[in-house]
């Protein structure tokens, strides 16, 4: 996955902002006041007009990350036309750059690469511990577990996932929990084990 590269510059009492991604022409960019940051940093979101431009910034306290909306637009004659854009910085290094760029001699650039959104997972609670040993202890089904663990139960609404062992060899019973309450249950079975070179985990609910 490409991702932006943002170049902040101190100018005198200003920060500008400009986004750089293959394939792309660097643009203009967008130049804020340093008030925007005392904003951001006292109110999570902050927000400012230019001429022909506008920049949102948006807080994440979570994942300790800064969200920037970046707009232009461009007029000519009965047209109107604009790019828009949005990158996710690391809140800290940012905020640090902007506090250091004030001070005499002190940085004037600074680059950083978007930061690319997690998919927020559950945690994953194993009730049932002989049942998980058998499967860390044979390394094909130790392999097909992870694999699958990674790429599944991406559940945004979900805190965690809790399982338990099921008749089926390899195999474990799960409980979803929302909100503290019982959502979702099923199995995560392994199918296929007369081969398990070609055997596979699949869910069902």
């Amino acid at each position: 996955m490409d991702r932006t590269m943002v170049k902040v510059t101190c100018i005198a009492d200003r920060i500008k902002f400009r986004t750089i991604r293959r394939g792309c022409e660097a643009l203009d960019g967008i130049t804020v006041s340093r008030s925007v940051f005392e904003d951001l940093e006292a109110h999570g979101y902050a927000a400012q007009n230019g001429f022909n431009s506008f920049a949102v910034f948006r807080r994440d306290g979570f994942r300790g990350t800064v969200s920037i909306r970046l707009a232009w637009l461009n007029c000519c004659g009965h047209r109107l036309s604009g790019w828009e854009e949005c990158v996710i910085l690391d809140y800290e290094k940012l905020m640090a750059f902007v506090r250091d760029s004030a001070v005499p001699n002190g940085p004037k650039e600074w680059r950083g690469l978007s930061v690319v959104p997690r998919t927020p997972q559950p945690r994953l609670v194993f009730r049932c511990d002989e049942r998980l040993r058998e499967c860390l202890d044979n390394k094909l089904v130790r392999h097909k577990l992870a694999k699958f663990l990674g790429d599944n139960f991406r559940w945004p609404r979900s805190e965690r996932v809790e399982f338990y062992t099921d008749f089926v060899p390899y195999s474990f019973f799960f409980q979803e929990y929302c909100n503290g309450k019982p959502a979702m249950c099923g199995g995560l079975i392994l199918h296929g084990q007369e081969n398990m070179e070609k055997a596979y985990y699949s869910i069902h609910t």
